[in-house]
């Protein structure tokens, strides 16, 4: 993670049973946009409408064939630059984190 905060450009991709804790982890540090994905689809999507710089990956739910499947789509797919995308994350970049005081669980 700290060479991706040190390289907004660059990329990682993280592997758990479900996927869902590294993506909830990601999701802490500042500019990170993680994606759970588990198709090629999805992970395609989650670059051109979302601008995903993290992908992570559920290895208890897709096999190996699927997950370089995923993993290629990710890694090839660019994001849109629609204007309505743009939008979008500076929505969310403006949006001030939530929740008590010293980031405990809501």
């Amino acid at each position: 993670m700290n060479r991706l905060l040190g390289d907004p450009a660059g990329g990682a991709i993280l592997v758990c049973r479900n996927g869902v804790g590294v993506s909830m982890l990601a999701n802490k540090f500042d500019g990170v946009r993680a994606a759970l994905s588990w198709s090629a689809a999805h992970a395609a999507s989650s670059r051109t409408d979302d601008n995903s710089n993290v992908l992570a990956l559920p290895a208890d739910y897709i096999t190996e064939d699927v997950t370089n499947e995923v993993v290629d789509a990710w890694l090839s797919t660019d994001f849109s630059n629609e204007e309505r995308h743009k939008r979008r994350l500076q929505k969310w970049t403006g949006l001030p984190r939530v929740g008590p005081a010293g980031g405990s669980p809501l």
